[in-house]
């Protein structure tokens, strides 16, 4: 990290208290487009093919936020009942991009309260186990969502004709909760 802010001239930077200004929404009109600006942005780093201004702002603000974090660590809780216990959390949005209107989805998973990774539920489970540091893990994962159609495809089956469509990999989670090692539950938004 200390490279990384060196060589963007940020290890001078204010720290940033938050990763993301809430208000911020980058899309494809905010690429560069003078020769001025394409010129700027050449030794920036950026994950898409012409980034603008903004994107660098979004990005400069991750780097004061992880020069103010870099010190501290994940402290997971020390509650007895529930030792190295896996949740996860999804969300997803209707037409939420704001280039192309596709619906986007996202979630995170915790291990006793703290985010860990946004993937791989049952191999997280499986590694637990494995550790051997407490019994055998016989609860299902707790899968919170917010969306009852989504979940009332997991649990039944035959609830959506048009389901039957869809690719292997989407019944993936539905064989696991066929299986007892996943539960869906409804998360009621505040």
């Amino acid at each position: 990290l200390d490279k990384i802010l060196k060589r963007y001239r940020m290890d001078g930077s204010k720290r940033g208290a938050i990763p993301m200004q809430v208000d911020c929404h980058l899309d494809k009109s905010q690429c560069a487009e003078s020769k001025d600006d394409k010129a700027r942005m050449q030794n920036v780093p950026y994950a898409s093919a012409s980034p603008g201004k903004a994107y660098w702002t979004a990005v400069k603000n991750i780097l004061k936020y992880l020069r103010r974090t870099k010190d501290m660590f994940l402290v997971y809780g020390g509650n007895s009942d529930a030792e190295l216990q896996v949740k996860c959390y999804c969300d997803a949005g209707f037409e939420t991009d704001r280039d192309d209107t596709k619906s986007q989805t996202g979630y995170v998973f915790t291990l006793n309260g703290g985010a860990v990774t946004a993937k791989e539920a049952v191999w997280i489970r499986k590694f637990v186990d494995e550790l051997g540091v407490v019994p055998s893990n016989n609860y299902p994962i707790e899968m919170n969502c917010d969306n009852t159609a989504a979940i009332s495809m997991v649990k039944e089956p035959g609830f959506m004709k048009g389901a039957r469509h869809f690719q292997r990999k989407f019944h993936y989670v539905r064989e696991f909760v066929e299986t007892g090692e996943i539960e869906m539950v409804m998360l009621v938004e505040c």
